[in-house]
């Protein structure tokens, strides 16, 4: 099961880069959309960047689904460091009448 991570952000670049990287080692993932509100963000990383010039906040993460190549959906913020297998954990608690998420910065079993 292929997944698309959909990631916001607004001016905390300080570890986009490494949140990226996960989520790039993720077997399960094989796409990567961020919405940037402040149009700043740069990277040479391999995933598609949306630059807005007005902060429509993280809700628009629920818009850019509608352009997503996976019918499975990861979102994210810029300021949550993903553990390596983050995916595999939560596609493991996950079922077709269910969303799994997480809240916060406390990674758990489900």
């Amino acid at each position: 099961m292929k997944v698309t991570v959909i990631m916001t952000c607004w001016k905390r670049f300080k570890n986009i880069e490494k949140i990226i990287d996960v989520f790039l080692k993720e077997p399960e993932v094989d796409e990567i959309i961020i919405w940037d509100n402040s149009q700043e963000l740069k990277t040479d990383k391999p995933v598609t960047v949306i630059k807005s010039n007005k902060n429509y906040g993280a809700n628009v993460r629920f818009a850019v689904a509608a352009i997503a190549k996976n019918d499975n959906i990861l979102y994210c913020d810029d300021d949550i460091m993903p553990h390596k297998g983050i995916v595999s954990d939560l596609m493991r608690c996950y079922s077709k009448n269910s969303a799994v998420g997480i809240y916060g910065r406390n990674f758990t079993d489900c």
